[in-house]
């Protein structure tokens, strides 16, 4: 079940997207998942194009600290207002290429990776646009309350 979908590929290269897929809808989505939790509940949040740090749930959880991913996907990050706060690089054969690039070269070299579930271990980063620090490591948090 997709309960806080990222609407991609809808929203893949846009510079805003609060037409497409409004924060409010993400907000709503947590706060129902997370109002459903026991305490101490673990929610994950992976390739979402909104931060929890901005959502209303905040203040309800407490990140777990990453086990397996690096970052908390690949998806370009956006504040609140829909606007994009990060991009995205992908690096494949010690090259780095924006995302949409990425994922380009990736398909075209599928049949060499033996173990498709590889792929989501490859390494990519979030550049963030702006002087706000935003969290793309987090996966995990843990309800507090």
């Amino acid at each position: 079940m997709s309960a806080c979908p990222c609407q991609y590929p809808d929203v893949q290269g846009k510079d805003d997207i609060a037409s497409i897929y409004p924060f409010t809808e993400f907000d709503a989505s947590l706060g129902m998942l997370v109002s459903n939790l026991a305490s101490a509940g673990i929610i994950v949040v992976y390739n979402s194009c909104y931060l929890v740090d901005h959502s209303s749930i905040r203040n309800d959880v407490r990140p777990v600290s990453p086990v397996r991913h690096r970052h908390n996907g690949w998806i370009e990050k956006y504040g609140p207002d829909g606007r994009r706060l990060s991009r995205c690089f992908g690096r494949l054969n010690d090259e780095w290429y924006p995302l949409r690039t990425w994922r380009q070269k990736l398909k075209q070299q599928w049949d060499l990776f033996e173990d498709q579930r590889a792929i989501e271990m490859l390494e990519y980063r979030h550049d963030p646009l702006g002087a706000e620090p935003i969290d793309t490591t987090t996966t995990m948090w843990r309800k507090t309350a």
